[in-house]
């Protein structure tokens, strides 16, 4: 399902240009962005050397995920957003995902049919989903071997794995396949096998035709 490898010495840079030649002269633009460690250098670059070139007082952003921990928890996702994109834009127009509540999955659905224009079959249709992947392959919160992987009607769910601490609330493979652009953000040796199982669509980051944006260290196994 892969549509494409950018193997960049610097990713980062890389996807911040493409961010920037595709949406600086946009009116409206819906994205959800997802947290983690791998993005902070491109947060960080999209809000300081980027920062002018980008309409944010335009931008409707959202998230993939979100650990069900509150927003001030060390794992939130919302925190790295916080404290690097959130400066750029009206705070009304970044969408946290309040996983910390019951109910959050349905209420973050109910939220982007509300924000977000409608596509084919009515699924709202984001301008850019940004994801990562885990060396494990999952994306999102849609680890292998979970629910939430066959799930094809609901838009937003609670996911668990065994594995994990937290319970995540996440977007479903419907919601991010609908997106008009996804893009991958994968760097790291550890990471190269499962970009190789992604190529071949063997984890779950494999199933949504991207674009990925790499380093050579990720790419080696291509």
């Amino acid at each position: 399902m892969v549509s494409g490898f950018h193997v960049c010495a610097d990713p980062f840079r890389a996807l911040a240009e493409a961010f920037v030649r595709e949406f600086a002269a946009r009116d409206r633009i819906c994205i959800a962005v997802s947290g983690g460690s791998t993005p902070k250098r491109l947060y960080k670059l999209l809000a300081e050397e980027f920062r002018a070139a980008i309409a944010w007082e335009q931008i409707q952003l959202f998230q993939v995920d979100e650990r069900c921990v509150p927003p001030e928890h060390p794992d939130s996702n919302w925190r790295l957003i916080e404290e690097t994109l959130l400066p750029c834009m009206p705070e009304a127009q970044a969408h946290r995902i309040e996983a910390e509540r019951d109910g959050a999955e349905c209420a973050y659905e109910a939220l982007l049919r509300q924000k977000v224009p409608a596509g084919s079959g009515g699924i709202p249709k984001l301008d850019l989903v940004l994801m990562g992947m885990g060396a494990d392959g999952h994306t999102a919160s849609l680890f292998p071997g979970t629910e939430a992987l066959g799930e094809r009607e609901r838009l937003v769910v609670r996911n668990q794995a065994p594995h994990l601490e937290h319970a995540r609330i996440t977007m479903t493979f419907p919601l991010l396949e609908a997106a008009c652009r996804r893009w991958f953000l994968v760097t790291g040796a550890e990471k190269a096998e499962a970009v190789r199982d992604a190529r071949a669509g063997e984890n779950p980051a494999g199933r949504i035709a991207a674009v990925w944006f790499l380093d050579p260290t990720a790419a080696a196994l291509l």
